[in-house]
C-alpha cells in the first residue's frame, strides 16, 4: 500500500486533470476565437464548434455533479478510517472465538507497579512509547530515536553472547523487555546495525550468520546471543536465570518477558541521572544528543587502552569472538566445480566425488546461508543454480510444441512425451519460490 499509494494518486490526478481540461477548454476556446489549426483542418473546427463546446461543457458538468457524492463519501471514509486507527491505538486483541490477548497491557502495568520509578528499560524502539506512556519508566529507545550509534549499541547488547552483553547492559538498563513471539525475527537487523557502528561484531558485512537456517535451527552466533535466550529459544524452552540476568515477569500467554539486569553499575546510573552531565546544544534546550557514562565509554572505545578490568575483559572477549567468527567464514570455491550462477551466491563449494557437488554456504533470502549438495550426474545441462539456498540443475528451455497455459510462467524443461499425450516439466516453482523437480 505504501509503495503503490503515490503511483495511484499520481495516475488519478492525471486522469482528473485531463477530464477538467476536456470540460473547461470549450470555455477558453470561446474567449480566444478560432485558431489557425481550426481554420486549416475542418474536422478540428467541427469538434470545437459552439454546439459541441456547449455539449462538452454540459457533459463535464453532469459528470462532475454525479461524481461529487461519491467523492464526498470517499473523503469521509478516509478521514474516518484515519481518525479511528490513529486516535485509538490498541495493544489488546480479540479473536473470533472470544479469546482476548491482554499480555502486552498487563506487562506494562506490571512494570509500572513493580519496578522503582527511576528504572531504565532496554527494549526495541517499537515499544519505547508504550514503556514511557503506560509504565512511566525510562525507555532507552523509542520511535523518535534518531541516533544511529545508539541504535547500534542496543543492537550490540541484544545480539552479543550473554556474558559479553552483560558488561555494557549493566551500565545502561535495569530491566530488559522483549516480545517473545516477535523480537527474534527482528534481531538480524539489529545485528547488522550493530556491525555498522562496531565493526567486527559480525564476521561479514551483512551478518549472514545471524539468522535462521532454512533447514531449521540457527548458527552458533545467533544461538549464543542474549536475544536468543531472552525469548526462550534454548533447549529448555524458557529463560534460564544466570548470575547476570534473572527473569522478573512472564505474561500469562507467554508473549512478553521482563528480565532484571543483575549487578548494575550504580556509579554509571548516578552519573547518568546527574543533570550536570547532560550534553545539550544549548542550556535548557530540548535537543540533547547526550553522552554515555565514563565507565561505559571506556568499554566501547576501541582506540584507547582499557584502564579497568571490566573494559579489558570485554575487549578481550569481543576480539576472541570476532576471531572465532572469522574462522567460521566459508572457504573460497575450489577448482573443478561446474559452471553456473550458483558461484555468485554459494561459497565453500567442491566436488566431493566424481558427481557430488557440495557447498558449505548457499545464500537464501530471509535465512542464514546453509549447506547444500547436488548429484551433478542427474543434470541435463552443464550448469548449476542456487534456488533459495538449494543447489539445482539449470533446467532446459520449454520445447516449442508444448501447449499454452499459465504454467509456462513458473515451469521450465517442459516437453511432450508419449506421442504428445503427456506433458512433463523438469522444474516447476512452488509457492515458496523454490523449484520442485
Amino acid at each position: 500500500v505504501l509503495l503503490m499509494a503515490p503511483v495511484a494518486s499520481s495516475l488519478c490526478g492525471e486522469a482528473l486533470g485531463r477530464f477538467f481540461d476536456w470540460g473547461v477548454s470549450p470555455l477558453w476556446r470561446c474567449l480566444q476565437g478560432t485558431s489557425a489549426l481550426e481554420r486549416r483542418y475542418r474536422a478540428l473546427a467541427v469538434y470545437n464548434s459552439p454546439w459541441l463546446r456547449l455539449l462538452r461543457a454540459l457533459l463535464a458538468l453532469g459528470l462532475g455533479v454525479a461524481g461529487l457524492p461519491h467523492a464526498r463519501e470517499f473523503h469521509s471514509a478516509c478521514i474516518d478510517t484515519v481518525r479511528t486507527t490513529m486516535s485509538n491505538p490498541y495493544i489488546m486483541r480479540k479473536y473470533d472465538d472470544g479469546r482476548i490477548i491482554d499480555d502486552y497491557r498487563q506487562a506494562y502495568a506490571w512494570l509500572r507497579v513493580n519496578t522503582p520509578e527511576d528504572s531504565r528499560v532496554l527494549a526495541l524502539w517499537e515499544y519505547g512509547y508504550h514503556i514511557t506512556g503506560m509504565s512511566n519508566r525510562t525507555a532507552l529507545t523509542d520511535g523518535n530515536t534518531w541516533n544511529f550509534e545508539h541504535i547500534g549499541l542496543v543492537g550490540l547488547c541484544l545480539t552479543s553472547p550473554m556474558r559479553e552483553a552483560h558488561r555494557p547492559v549493566r551500565h545502561l538498563a535495569d530491566y530488559i523487555l522483549v516480545w517473545v513471539k516477535d523480537d527474534l525475527g527482528k534481531a538480524a537487523h539489529l545485528a547488522r546495525v550493530a556491525n555498522k557502528v562496531y565493526p567486527g561484531h559480525c564476521a561479514d558485512d551483512d551478518c549472514d550468520q545471524y539468522g535462521f537456517l532454512q533447514a531449521g535451527g540457527a548458527p552458533r552466533m545467533m544461538r549464543s546471543s542474549l536475544m536468543w535466550h531472552l525469548v526462550g529459544q534454548d533447549d529448555s524452552g524458557r529463560f534460564s536465570d544466570t548470575d547476570q540476568f534473572r527473569e522478573a515477569y512472564l505474561s500469562v500467554g507467554g508473549l512478553v518477558r521482563i528480565v532484571e539486569v543483575l549487578h548494575i553499575s550504580k556509579e554509571s546510573k548516578a552519573w547518568a541521572a546527574d543533570s550536570r552531565n547532560r550534553r545539550c546544544d544549548a542550556p535548557g534546550s530540548w535537543y540533547c544528543p547526550g553522552q554515555y557514562p565514563p565507565l561505559l565509554q571506556e568499554i566501547l572505545n576501541e582506540t584507547t587502552p582499557a584502564s579497568n578490568s571490566e573494559a579489558m575483559e570485554y575487549k578481550q572477549d569481543f576480539e576472541r569472538r570476532a576471531e572465532e567468527q572469522r574462522a567460521e567464514l566459508p572457504q573460497p570455491n575450489r577448482p573443478g566445480i561446474p559452471a553456473g550462477s550458483f558461484r555468485d551466491s554459494c561459497l565453500g563449494c567442491s566436488m566431493e566425488s566424481a558427481s557430488i557437488l557440495a557447498c558449505s554456504h548457499c545464500k537464501s533470502p530471509g535465512f542464514a546461508s546453509g549447506p547444500s549438495q547436488l548429484d551433478f550426474a542427474l543434470c541435463e545441462t552443464n550448469e548449476v543454480e542456487n534456488c533459495h539456498g538449494s543447489l539445482t540443475c539449470k533446467p532446459l528451455p520449454n520445447a516449442a510444441d508444448v501447449p499454452a497455459g499459465g504454467y509456462k510462467d513458473s515451469c521450465l524443461g517442459c516437453r511432450l512425451e508419449g506421442d504428445g499425450a503427456t506433458l512433463r516439466c523438469s522444474h516447476c516453482s512452488t509457492s515458496d519460490a523454490k523449484r520442485k523437480v
